[in-house]
């Protein structure tokens, strides 16, 4: 894990290889990231069963233990993905070997992709799994919340404020005035203020999408704004709306895609949403997806008990 205030944990099962290579390549690989190496697969497997059902395990293991990791460790909750790690430099694809469908966890990856399939699956998974849902119905009824024209007076509002943001004059202070913001509410986590440090060096419109995706202040203190209407904070983060947007029409698809996501919901949550037909959704902060199915798939494996 990249921050000591999260619960995602990575784990690495080295096996008995002597391939002193690729146990530095791996140490390369997972730089940055709370890793505990385990040489002794049981020893590994009993640390595993220890651990609280709510810990998020992202755990790595050479190719030639995936049989016994899949078989004694993939019906593990706290255990949300395992990578297989191929040494070869090719793109690894699943082993002819071992053909068991049922294994959803289980991910072949070649030992140059680690970092970056790691540091995917925490920015997707298990940034759903902590977002809270939150959407609008706006439903015919609510008279009270009506304007003259018949649109719901808290849409018409927060549309209105983001579109007054995202004209907005850029000033050159504005990053200033979000890393002085950020400094005070992460000054006890000095994982966080490295990130914000990083931040205030590396940030250009050109990496927004970067810096949002990536699993870190930005993103949480942004779509928290959204969800509660903190008028402050979106002012704040302003120009972080103003590049998303130009990213995004830069971006922009000539053709319709689709995009896969999963999205932890609670009984309750999803009660809401099916008796929303024929009414309007307005959905109150962004929604990260994916093009590939198999992404989303992992989440919803994932967390079975939502």
């Amino acid at each position: 894990m990249k921050s000591k205030n999260s619960a995602n944990q990575v784990y690495v099962d080295q096996g008995d290889t002597k391939d002193c290579d690729a146990i530095e390549h791996m140490n390369i690989a997972l730089d940055g990231y709370n890793t505990r190496f385990f040489e002794d697969f049981f020893e590994c497997g009993e640390y595993l069963y220890k651990l609280p059902t709510s810990t998020n395990v992202i755990l790595v293991t050479q190719d030639e233990y995936a049989v016994d990791i899949a078989h004694t460790i993939h019906c593990l909750c706290q255990v949300k993905v395992i990578f297989i790690v191929h040494h070869s430099k090719t793109n690894a694809t699943e082993d002819q070997n071992f053909e068991c469908p049922q294994y959803v966890k289980v991910k072949y990856v070649n030992i140059n992709q680690v970092s970056e399939r790691v540091r995917l699956f925490e920015a997707r998974f298990l940034r759903n799994t902590k977002e809270f849902f939150s959407i609008d119905i706006l439903k015919e009824n609510q008279a009270s919340e009506l304007s003259a024209i018949e649109i719901n007076g808290r849409f018409l509002f927060t549309q209105l404020l983001l579109d007054i943001l995202i004209r907005m004059e850029p000033k050159l202070n504005d990053k200033d005035e979000l890393i002085d913001r950020c400094t005070e509410i992460y000054a006890k986590d000095t994982s966080e203020l490295r990130r914000v440090e990083q931040f205030h060096l590396d940030y250009k419109t050109e990496n927004v999408f970067k810096w949002y995706t990536r699993d870190a202040f930005v993103y949480r203190l942004l779509n928290q704004a959204l969800r509660t209407q903190n008028i402050d904070f979106l002012f704040l983060f302003r120009f972080i709306l103003q590049d998303l947007e130009k990213q995004l029409i830069l971006y922009q698809e000539q053709a319709p895609v689709h995009a896969y996501r999963a999205q932890r919901l609670s009984k309750d949550e999803w009660s809401q949403l099916s008796g929303t037909k024929n009414h309007y959704i307005s959905i109150n902060s962004f929604f990260s997806t994916s093009l590939l199915l198999n992404v989303a798939e992992i989440v919803s494996v994932s967390d079975e008990s939502h």
